[in-house]
């Protein structure tokens, strides 16, 4: 069993400390690995990486995340595929468990979702904590019993077979930031694939967020919402009709609370989200 790990970069700070946490999981000699470090762009000449195991590779225009792990993926030699952040510092068993995890689920279409934690210095804090379940992910539901599907193919920290993904690619409709990953997540469901969710697999999420920051990414990923139904008329994303009216409705009334902040960041959110 060969693993092939797909880092997208910009080539920001958070990379090096990601890198470190790979090299220094728990008997990683063990283990036939490859990182691939996928520059969306052309890769800065102070970068270097003094290690076989690693790959350098650069999109050369701008591709975004998606024509990134494309690219990525083209230059896979694994069996199995795992995507990485450049701001997902790994737990030190999150290597050993993932090649485990793969073994004891040997099928094709079984793939690992892990979870996603924040770095230290932001796990304290209560707007990043909200964030967790809240605009980013879906944790909240997954620790409660969901059974994930493609809306939680999260490109943090997720692993699957290579055999499933073939000829499937990220779609290079996407910019900005949301639904690219969710997108190939759902072309891979109509290919029979099973996300397993397994909160052990960790990742910790080095990326500092702000009010700001939310609503542009929300913004963005409505934009991208729009592309994704476009792709798959089958599939709403955005509410609309009653499900918009009624939304509109509650933020309406949920601004008689906005002095609690966790009301004030959600109807922040679902305002962007609306398009409001």
């Amino acid at each position: 069993m060969k693993l092939s790990i797909i880092i997208p970069t910009l080539g920001r700070s958070t990379l090096k400390p990601v890198l470190e946490s790979l090299f220094m999981s728990k008997n990683i000699v063990q283990y036939d690995i490859e990182i691939l470090i996928i520059f969306d762009g052309k890769k800065p000449d102070r970068f270097f990486v003094n290690d076989s195991r690693v790959k350098i590779l650069e999109t050369g225009s701008k591709q975004f995340a998606s024509g990134a792990r494309n690219l990525g993926l083209d230059k896979a030699t694994g069996n199995i595929v795992a995507f990485l952040g450049d701001d997902t510092i790994v737990d030190p068993h999150w290597l050993s468990f993932t090649f485990a995890w793969h073994q004891q689920y040997p099928a094709a279409q079984d793939a690992l979702l892990g979870r996603i934690f924040w770095a230290k210095s932001l796990a304290d804090d209560p707007f990043h904590q909200w964030l967790e379940s809240h605009a980013q992910f879906d944790f909240k539901n997954l620790d409660k019993g969901r059974t994930p599907d493609w809306r939680h193919f999260y490109t943090a920290n997720i692993s699957l077979k290579k055999s499933i993904i073939g000829t499937l690619r990220f779609s290079d409709k996407f910019s900005g930031w949301g639904f690219e990953d969710a997108e190939f997540g759902y072309q891979l469901q109509q290919h029979g694939l099973n996300i397993y969710y397994e909160p052990s697999i960790k990742v910790y999420h080095d990326d500092k967020q702000n009010i700001g920051r939310m609503i542009d990414q929300t913004k963005s990923a409505r934009q991208n919402a729009f592309i994704f139904e476009a792709l798959h008329p089958e599939v709403k994303i955005v509410p609309v009709g009653f499900k918009k009216a009624l939304l509109k409705e509650i933020i309406v009334w949920a601004g008689l609370f906005k002095f609690i902040p966790q009301v004030r960041w959600w109807r922040a959110w679902k305002k962007a989200w609306l398009g409001l």
